[in-house]
């Protein structure tokens, strides 16, 4: 009959005084027999179906509930743990509803074949999908090494199970499934006491899961053992202990995600505090600071004009020289990628001059380092004086002075090295009368409106480096540039 996912026989009505008759019943299964014969009036049975069908309806309808619950989780922060919780508790479903007949009656009643390998098939899936959960929930991996690997073997076990189901070879299929099966609760359990043991708080929800669900399979075991009568509750025990279990490992999930929360909640306030003590400790140092630069510095307005002249200085120290005031180079290699980038963009000239004092180890050798550090002071104050906001101007190292023209071509490149030759050549040094400051110049102008993408500041200072030698090779003071076209003879600008 339709109306029942057992088999139910209609024995008909007898008067009472009706001396009866006999019946026969044979029953054949390729597999473990277990089977259970009632007589019922049809009251009774009615009554039977009734509380059955609710049961069964109220334990689906918590796994839907909670495996959509735990699948929009899923959705919402990518834990692959409640994806292995919606697959676990999804499977065990389908296991039961396969071995009650639940399944055979309303999901596939027109394929026998296959509803009678379900439930060994599904067995595989639910040792499959509870590991995974397991694995992944207490992290066995880290806790329990050798437990886990325990556990990947009994994986691979289950596989081969279900593809033995698939296979048709059910006897075997079965004696696997039970071997597996019984090993699956001890040993989940084993490995959740063993993490709750380490330290893993989250554990011991899935403990207590386990410890619940292992007290219904025993009874339900105990019932076919016929240790313990058979009733509403003996018959349903696994299904009561599988909601149970759904709920308390929906509540392990839920803490879990407490207590990653709390930690993590804890991290960010044990950050927040060092933060707080890094940021003590500083503001004690720049109120030392302060107190030792400016001794009455007791009214804030003065701290932070202070602190803002401090902060000015550090600004100056970090990009400019300290002896000459001009941009350091490293500082002026990083302006000078924005020029070549502005360059680049509106497609103009970038011309870059590289100085030289000439003979200035003679300087050093003797006058001493204090009079060559006041050629260098003079030198760089006339540099600073002819170049425009648009262009850049730095010591590049010892002796040597660099500029950048912006939008400057060739000839006005020229024009101010050789402007700026003339005025250091004209330097008068009262104390060193024998020392005729001159320069060494080299010049090399880039044109990005000939599509120079490739040229970038390093060739260009090369160039300008090559054009500066060659001009000390030519005797001295005086400009050279990169363009061999393009020279200085006696003092006079010329096409070769």
């Amino acid at each position: 009959t339709n109306s029942s996912r057992t088999f139910v026989f209609d024995l008909g009505e007898y008067p009472e005084d009706s001396p009866g008759l006999p019946y026969y019943l044979q029953i054949k299964s390729s597999g473990n027999l277990h089977f259970i014969l009632r007589l019922w009036s049809k009251n009774g049975f009615l009554a039977y179906i009734t509380k059955s069908q609710t049961l069964m309806g109220f334990y689906f309808g918590l796994v839907i509930v909670m495996a959509l619950y735990n699948l929009f989780i899923f959705i919402s922060i990518r834990e692959k743990v409640h994806l292995f919780y919606v697959a676990h508790i999804i499977f065990f479903s389908l296991f039961i509803a396969a071995l009650n007949g639940t399944a055979f009656q309303f999901l596939w009643p027109d394929y026998p074949y296959w509803a009678q390998i379900s439930s060994t098939f599904f067995t595989g899936l639910v040792i499959l999908s509870a590991f995974m959960f397991a694995r992944e929930f207490l992290h066995t991996s880290k806790y329990t090494p050798r437990l886990d690997r325990v556990i990947l073997f009994l994986m691979g076990l289950a596989f081969t199970e279900m593809l033995v189901a698939l296979a048709q070879e059910f006897p075997l299929a079965v004696r696997m499934s039970i071997v597996i099966g019984i090993s699956l609760p001890p040993i989940i359990w084993l490995a959740g006491v063993l993490c709750w043991t380490a330290g893993y708080k989250p554990a011991r929800f899935l403990v207590f899961a386990w410890t619940f669900f292992l007290m219904t399979i025993l009874i339900g075991g105990f019932m076919h053992a016929g240790l313990l009568p058979t009733n509403l509750f003996t018959t349903y025990a696994m299904q009561i202990g599988s909601a149970v279990e759904i709920i308390l490992l929906s509540w392990a999930l839920a803490d879990r995600m407490a207590i990653l929360k709390q930690q993590k909640e804890e991290f960010q306030n044990i950050h927040v505090k060092q933060l707080e003590q890094n940021n003590i400790y500083l503001e004690q140092q720049v109120i030392e600071r302060t107190a030792e630069l400016r001794k009455a510095a007791n009214i804030a307005n003065e701290k932070i004009d202070l602190l803002e002249e401090v902060n000015t200085k550090l600004t100056e120290l970090a990009t400019r020289d300290g002896l000459t005031g001009l941009l350091n180079h490293l500082t002026f290699i990083e302006q000078f990628r924005h020029i070549i980038e502005d360059a680049l963009r509106y497609e103009h000239y970038i011309s870059v001059l590289l100085i030289d004092i000439d003979n200035f180890k003679a300087v050093n050798d003797t006058y001493g380092h204090l009079a060559g550090n006041k050629v260098l002071c003079l030198v760089s104050s006339i540099i600073r004086d002819e170049v425009r906001e648009s262009d850049i101007a730095a010591r590049y190292g010892g002796e040597e002075f660099v500029i950048a023209l912006s939008r400057a071509t060739l000839t006005e490149a020229f024009d101010k090295a050789e402007l700026l030759r003339s005025k250091i050549e004209k330097i008068q040094l009262e104390d060193m009368q024998d020392f005729h400051c001159t320069i060494s110049v080299g010049v090399t102008t880039v044109d990005w409106r000939n599509n120079n993408d490739n040229t970038d500041y390093n060739s260009i200072l090369k160039d300008a480096d090559t054009a500066m030698y060659k001009a000390k090779a030519l005797g001295k003071n005086r400009v050279c540039t990169a363009d061999t076209k393009f020279r200085l003879l006696d003092g006079r600008r010329q096409w070769e």
